[in-house]
């Protein structure tokens, strides 16, 4: 089905979507879930703290209907 998807673009075509859970999840979380990955091949993230900005988010969450609806994951 996704590549049926794919298929059908034209040149300037694009698709886009959110994979997640619809559960939030702090930046730090993230940070953090990262790190456990890429630090099992050896590798490290950088990270700089710093205040939150305004607008910055609290948590960050992911609706994946349209992905569920498109293309059936």
């Amino acid at each position: 089905m996704a590549f049926d998807k794919l298929i059908g673009l034209n040149d300037c075509g694009a698709l886009s979507y959110n994979l997640g859970n619809s559960s939030g999840f702090s930046v730090q979380q993230v940070i953090d879930v990262v790190q456990t990955v890429v630090s099992k091949d050896g590798y490290s993230v950088t990270v700089e703290d710093g205040e939150r900005r305004a607008g910055d988010p609290a948590t960050l969450v992911a609706d994946a209907a349209k992905v569920k609806v498109e293309l059936g994951w």
